[in-house]
């Protein structure tokens, strides 16, 4: 434990951490190798759980523990510190590497750290438009994926603040908490390599995707957008209805702008096929796999229904 907590402060990071059934105990820092939905809901695809930012850790818990917690810090340390995420639902993959570790015929090595936390922003412009990044070809994890502008969230940084850094670090974009209706949209716990058969975990993350709309049209939000070339290759802008028939495998020939960021670091048009943006085997079925796609999912179920999870402290 010593060792794992080490590590985190020199890395600055966030871990994930668990509390003890009912008590007001200093949490526990998660294993590398649990799987998160699987501690709280053994051999489901989600779970439905609290959250809070407490000694730089992401704490998870149950739901019906949130009376006696919150009784303790009242009783502890006057008030609740941080932010506090209530009644969220943590999805992953029915591939997830780390549910499937039972399964692997070969000893797993032991990890000694924890499991970092990820916070990634979904903008959406005014005319209903949502930003995505593509990952550079040297990342050594999920290179090339399309993925909502995010990263790591930082030791002494709220969640909303770590989330609004990541974006303009990665694609430039300034959004104003005050000027923008940002809320969490959804949970993923994460995990690279994605399937068991390529390989033993070598990332392992929670990720907060949240929900931005814009008061700006995507071409206006586009005009400020300075990429960052060491972990962005390229963006686009993808409408309801792009989503919509990437999710229908339908018009496999459609193609929207992108942006690439050229040699020295300027960006200029291309087109691109849409339906080349994501394997499309991970939409035939009605499961989730990435976490790219549950977010894209959620987003288009935020018309027809509140998103879940609310934010019940300042960020």
């Amino acid at each position: 434990m010593a060792n794992v907590l080490s590590n985190v402060s020199n890395l600055r990071r966030v871990l994930v951490g668990f509390r003890a059934h009912d008590t007001y105990d200093k949490p526990q820092v998660a294993d590398f190798l649990t799987c998160l939905v699987h501690h709280f809901s053994p051999n489901e695809i989600s779970t439905t759980i609290n959250c809070k930012i407490q000694d730089d850790m992401l704490v998870l818990y149950n739901p019906n523990q949130r009376n006696k917690f919150t009784d303790k810090c009242k009783q502890n340390t006057g008030a609740l510190s941080g932010t506090e995420l209530e009644s969220v639902t943590l999805y992953h993959s029915p591939e997830c590497p780390l549910w499937k570790l039972h399964e692997y015929s070969t000893p797993v090595t032991p990890q000694n750290r924890g499991i970092h936390v990820g916070v990634a922003v979904l903008v959406e412009s005014s005319d209903s438009h949502v930003l995505m990044t593509q990952r550079c070809d040297h990342m050594r994890s999920f290179p090339r994926a399309w993925v909502p502008p995010g990263g790591h969230l930082e030791v002494g940084e709220s969640i909303m603040n770590g989330a609004l850094r990541e974006l303009e670090e990665e694609a430039g974009l300034v959004l104003d908490p005050r000027d923008t209706n940002t809320r969490l949209l959804c949970l993923w716990e994460s995990a690279f390599p994605p399937l068991i058969a390529l390989g033993e975990p070598k990332n392992h993350h929670v990720v907060l995707y949240f929900h931005s709309k814009s008061s700006e049209t995507w071409k206006q939000l586009q005009a400020k957008i300075k990429l960052d070339s060491k972990e962005v290759q390229a963006c686009t802008w993808l409408s309801r209805d792009n989503v919509q028939s990437i999710r229908s495998g339908q018009n496999d020939g459609e193609k929207i702008h992108q942006f690439v960021v050229g040699e020295y670091g300027e960006i200029h048009p291309a087109e691109l096929n849409i339906h080349r943006m994501f394997h499309m085997d991970l939409w035939r079925d009605g499961e989730i796999y990435t976490g790219s796609q549950l977010a894209l999912v959620k987003w288009l179920e935020c018309w027809t229904e509140p998103p879940s999870g609310t934010i019940l402290s300042k960020m």
